[in-house]
C-alpha cells in the first residue's frame, strides 16, 4: 500500500482526480481523451489503483461494441469512519485539488491574461498570539462581507479569493531536523 501522498500527488493519478472532481463522473474514454500524453495502459493501471485503494468507484458500467467501459466517480464512502483528522486532511487536499484544476483550465484559454485579469498569489507569515489572530480573522471577514455586499453591478467579475492558514515550519525545528 502506498502512502496518502504517493497516492494522490502522482501526476497522473492528480489529474484523474481533478477531472473527477470537476465533472462528478466520467468514462475511462473521455479520461483518455483529456490525458492524450498518457499511454491507455498507464491510465488504466492509475484507475484500477486509485479503486483498489477506495478512491474510486464504478458508477456504472456501459456495453461499447461488444465489451464494457467504466465510469468512475470518487468514492465518497471512504471518508466514512474515518477520524477527524483524515476528514480534514482529505477536505484540504480537495480544496487544492480544485484550486489547481481551476488553474490548469484557465491557463489553457487562449485569451487567459494574469495582468489583466489581476490574478496574484502571495503567501505571508504573521506572529500573532491566538487572541490577535481571532481579532484578525474577525477583521477580514467584515472586510470580505463589506465587499460582498457591492455584488451585483454590471461590470462585476466573480473573483474567487482563497485564504488558508497553513502550518510554518519554524526556522529552530528546520536546523534541529538537519541535525
Amino acid at each position: 500500500m502506498k502512502t496518502r501522498s504517493e497516492m494522490l500527488l502522482h501526476p497522473v493519478r492528480m489529474r484523474i482526480l481533478q477531472h473527477l472532481t470537476k465533472n462528478g463522473s466520467a468514462t475511462t474514454g473521455s479520461i483518455a481523451k483529456i490525458m492524450p500524453d498518457v499511454p491507455r495502459t498507464t491510465l488504466y493501471r492509475h484507475l484500477n489503483l486509485l479503486q483498489k485503494e477506495g478512491y474510486l468507484k464504478i458508477a456504472k458500467e456501459i456495453k461499447v461494441r461488444g465489451t464494457y467501459e467504466r465510469e468512475y466517480k470518487i468514492d465518497e464512502a471512504h471518508m466514512r469512519g474515518r477520524t477527524q483528522k483524515e476528514k480534514e486532511r482529505q477536505a484540504t487536499f480537495d480544496l487544492l485539488l480544485r484550486m489547481i484544476g481551476d488553474f490548469e483550465e484557465y491557463y489553457e484559454k487562449p485569451e487567459s491574461d494574469a495582468g489583466r485579469d489581476m490574478l496574484f498569489f502571495t503567501g505571508n507569515t504573521l506572529r500573532l498570539s491566538d487572541e490577535e489572530f481571532t481579532f484578525f480573522l474577525q477583521e477580514l471577514f467584515t472586510l470580505l462581507a463589506k465587499y460582498d455586499a457591492l455584488s451585483g453591478g454590471e461590470d462585476q467579475k466573480p473573483r474567487s479569493i482563497t485564504m488558508i492558514s497553513a502550518p510554518v515550519r519554524e526556522e529552530k525545528e528546520a536546523a534541529g531536523q538537519k541535525r
